[in-house]
């Protein structure tokens, strides 16, 4: 892990949205299926039943989260408790080692949005995460987050290997005429392609790119040699 600041600028979000990879270790395609709003009383989960990434998630396999039937729409009994769940509780001794991986400072009062959010409550092998609405977001921002794709552009040992000991700013390259996606924001470090930002971040980084100052470095490389993650930690201003 490289030295890096802890975040300076918190954002606070009041929605997030529940992402679903099908595939062997969950490998494939991120979907949005359902979005969870901050309520009053905890929180609201909505299936998104009427959208193209929803039918596509359906078409893929996607059933519903575990403890939410996909055949009701709406389900707030006990939804934070149920995703509160994939991270660690504050009460374990490690929890402070456990904030420092997403650069999230100790001894501060975090909501559950907003552990949820930085941190993705990603486990392995079940192909959920959580990824936070930036609508309202404003910069400053610093954001780790998990490159998508890197597999499919990192081939060679020999580039993992390089790719270890990068410390140098990365470069972000919007890419409009993507097939696949008009709003897909590459990353590369020097001319090599190491991935892509998430779908869901995308919009929010082409719009930066156009009238901020968006900074990055590798922050970490983890996962199995079948499926190295590379984490970056970037810097909106």
């Amino acid at each position: 892990m490289n030295s890096f600041r802890q975040i300076e600028t918190i954002v606070r979000p009041t929605r997030l949205w529940l992402v679903w990879q099908p595939g062997p270790g969950a490998a494939g395609r991120r979907y949005v299926v359902a979005e969870i709003i901050q309520e009053d009383a905890g929180a609201l989960l909505r299936y998104l039943r009427n959208t193209k990434d929803f039918a596509e998630a359906r078409a893929a396999g996607f059933q519903g989260y575990p403890a939410f039937k996909l055949e009701i729409i709406e389900h707030r009994e006990g939804v934070l408790d149920v995703l509160m769940k994939r991270i660690p509780p504050a009460t374990r001794s490690d929890f402070p080692i456990y904030l420092e991986r997403y650069r999230l400072p100790v001894g501060q009062n975090l909501s559950p949005f907003t552990l949820l959010g930085y941190t993705t409550a990603k486990l392995p092998g079940d192909g959920f995460s959580l990824l936070m609405d930036l609508a309202d977001a404003v910069p400053p921002i610093d954001l780790p987050m998990e490159l998508a794709g890197s597999r499919h552009y990192l081939r060679s040992e020999a580039d993992w290997a390089w790719l270890h000991d990068y410390t140098a700013e990365l470069l972000f390259k919007s890419e409009p005429g993507n097939l696949q996606d008009p709003y897909a924001v590459a990353v590369y470090a020097d001319q090599l392609k190491i991935g892509y930002v998430n779908r869901v971040y995308a919009p929010f980084f082409r719009d930066w790119l156009e009238a901020r100052r968006v900074s990055a470095r590798i922050d970490r490389i983890n996962g199995t040699v079948d499926r190295r993650l590379i984490h970056i930690f970037a810097g909106i201003r």
